[in-house]
């Protein structure tokens, strides 16, 4: 197989084989077949040959000696071993030891004896690389003090103990005075007796490797942008105090940037690192004295306050809320930013630190429902309202299981602000409980996004109010009535959703002009080149498309440049405070509206006083509940289209529909 023949011609191989030796070893390969050079201990030697098959191979001679036949015939007569594969792994394993640079060391444990390589010294200048005696201790006497008695145990488990192989971690002060981190690694050798005879291995300079083990460890509990310490952190500190004996309170107090990711999605990460690092140093600087401010997440910061009161807490937080109503200043542009918080006490607010944290969660996850709050302490209610809110989300998660069963659409009117005659209405979503009650639709809303399943609802939705003003049209109702339709975030970001929406106007024959879109800011947040792309199409398609909520994100004014919009919806924040601002804002808004081609809807009117007022402006729309509330659909048409031809027409549509049934 080495040299390529075939059995028949291998008495004539000599030869070949002779020619296929490696030209650097042909003359230790005389020498063997001459029997004339052996290794000292007596064993034969190693060469190599060149094999046509399997290239260079380590061959072992294990004695090549005379023979005589008996028809007096002279041969040699030997035995060569393939040993490639284990010279490999011999040369491979001493490339490794010395490009690691290891120290390699053999104890004879029955003689008391230890040898090592010659860079020993490196590290233990004082011994002598060959050693007797104790070697254990004396070697102990050179490992620093701490780590002494540890390094004692294992090596002395080693001779004590049947243990194949150890593994320890020490430190020793080198040549230079420097501490130094080692490794040592190894094998025991043991007779039939478990007694051990050998300790065979290796020390490693691990100083570099601990240091970067160390640098990684330091800055993996700190954020890469603000340096600020992080979550895992925080549960370590707060731990540390609880257990102390010399702190009898604390307090977590949570702060988190609200709709920061819009900014993000806005602006860009590079702004939103800005205003991170913006936000910390603003927190830094108000920081009560003793605490320890962190980073949890992305948009949410920690004070860790040791011996805090609640009065103390909630003053602070107090302060930081009036803070924000001053704006900051990122790359010389002003941005308003609000924070919701938090806050729970130890031990008042649980005596273990990830309950202390989770009750502040809890209690943060409560501001950020409620509209009404901007921070809030721990009581134990709050966890019974998270419970409650779970209940609620697993029952409207049900009804969408079930065919968006208890789902109902109730319609606000429309009116024209100058003559205020109905022109059309806002279809809004309500959910009906088993029980019969109508739920606060703010809650019904958050619990479905909750779910993760409001692209279901708002599918529903789009079919449902088309549907609805396709049988009133049908009925008699005015053919230029609309509905104004909410889209959820996850609809825009399809990029099928222009498709789709044509595609139900032809299903439900409708005119485009029978629909209003009505988008959010959040809305165009989850991809802008969708969004807009969708937003082209559909007014290209003479859908109209209205921006709600105007005035109270991070920058809507560039959204009337940069997005196809038909009209602005201005929020009812705006409406319910007669402040000169806010009304200097609405006059602002309708003048600039007039010159792009847009009209101004706006929400919350409640009185006539504020219609009067606000009609004097030029606003086009109204909508509130001076005008109407939210009603079904069956009291929206009693209301509105009571009249004789909506009756008769809305009749005939009935007896139609029975008679395709059969009935």
């Amino acid at each position: 197989e080495l040299i390529d023949l075939p059995t028949h011609e291998l008495p004539h191989a000599s030869k070949e084989f002779g020619n296929l030796v490696h030209p650097e070893d042909s003359a230790i390969f005389l020498s063997v077949i001459q029997g004339q050079k052996m290794k000292k201990d007596g064993t034969a030697l190693d060469f190599r040959i060149l094999s046509p098959v399997q290239g260079e191979v380590w061959v072992h001679s294990c004695g090549v000696f005379n023979f005589v036949s008996p028809d007096q015939k002279h041969y040699k007569i030997g035995i060569f071993v393939d040993v490639t594969d284990k010279t490999k792994a011999s040369f491979m394993q001493s490339l490794i030891i010395d490009g690691s640079e290891a120290i390699t060391f053999t104890a004879d444990m029955k003689r008391g004896i230890i040898e090592f390589s010659p860079n020993f010294r490196t590290f233990f200048p004082d011994m002598e690389l060959r050693y007797s005696g104790d070697i254990i201790r004396r070697m102990a006497e050179e490992v620093v003090e701490d780590d002494r008695r540890r390094f004692i145990e294992t090596f002395t488990h080693l001779v004590d103990e049947e243990k194949d192989t150890f593994s320890i971690e020490f430190r020793v002060f080198g040549q230079d005075g420097q501490m130094r981190w080692l490794a040592s690694r190894g094998k025991t050798v043991y007779d039939s007796s478990k007694q051990a005879l050998l300790i065979i291995g290796t020390i490693f300079d691990l100083t570099s490797m601990n240091e970067v083990r160390e640098n990684v460890e330091k800055n993996s509990s700190r954020n890469a942008l603000t340096g600020l310490l992080v979550r895992d952190r925080l549960v370590s500190d707060l731990d540390t105090l609880i257990h102390s004996r010399d702190v009898l309170s604390a307090a977590v107090v949570l702060i988190d940037i609200k709709d920061f990711h819009v900014f993000n999605d806005r602006y860009g990460r590079e702004a939103g690192d800005k205003l991170l690092l913006t936000v910390t140093r603003k927190l830094r600087e108000s920081s009560p004295k003793g605490s320890e401010l962190y980073q949890i997440n992305l948009d949410a910061f920690c004070i860790l306050w040791p011996s805090a009161t609640r009065v103390q807490v909630e003053n602070h937080m107090k302060a930081l809320k009036e803070e924000m109503n001053e704006p900051l200043i990122v790359d010389r542009s002003s941005f308003y930013v609000t924070f919701s918080m938090s806050a729970a006490l130890f031990p008042s607010c649980g005596n273990v630190a990830e309950e202390v944290l989770v009750n502040a969660e809890i209690t943060l996850h409560k501001v950020k429902q409620d509209p009404h709050l901007t921070y809030a302490i721990y009581t134990p209610q709050y966890k019974v309202e998270l419970k409650e809110r779970l209940d609620f989300e697993f029952q409207i998660s049900k009804s969408i299981r079930e065919g968006n069963k208890n789902f109902l659409l109730y319609f606000q009117p429309l009116v024209d602000a100058r003559s205020e005659r109905l022109v059309g209405c806002e279809a809004l979503l309500r959910w009906k409980s088993p029980q019969g009650n109508l739920i606060n639709p703010e809650k019904v809303i958050a619990a479905v996004n909750a779910t993760g399943q409001m692209n279901v609802v708002g599918d529903w939705i789009l079919r449902t109010a088309m549907k609805q003003c396709q049988d009133w049209i049908d009925s008699g109702v005015s053919e230029d009535f609309y509905v104004h339709i909410n889209v959820t975030a996850e609809d825009m970001a399809r990029i099928d959703f222009a498709d789709y929406v044509i595609r139900l106007l032809g299903e439900y024959g409708l005119q485009p002009k029978n629909i209003l879109l009505e988008i959010t800011e959040t809305s165009l947040m989850k991809n802008l080149a969708i969004c807009r792309q969708n937003m082209i199409k559909l007014r290209s398609n003479g859908i109209r498309i209205a921006l709600d909520d105007f005035g109270t994100g991070y920058s809507s004014f560039n959204y009337l440049r940069e997005f196809p919009v038909d009209e602005i919806k201005i929020d009812r924040a705006f409406v319910d405070q007669d402040e000169r601002f806010n009304m200097s804002f609405i006059s602002a808004i309708v003048l600039l509206t007039r010159t792009i081609g847009m009209t101004v809807c706006v929400e919350g009117i409640e009185t006539a006083q504020k219609a009067s007022r606000i009609r004097s402006l030029g606003v086009d729309i109204f909508q509130g509940f001076y005008f109407d509330k939210p009603l079904s659909h069956e009291d929206f048409e009693k209301k509105y289209f009571s009249g004789a031809k909506f009756r008769a027409s809305k009749q005939e549509k009935e007896t139609q529909e029975r008679t395709k049934r059969g009935e």
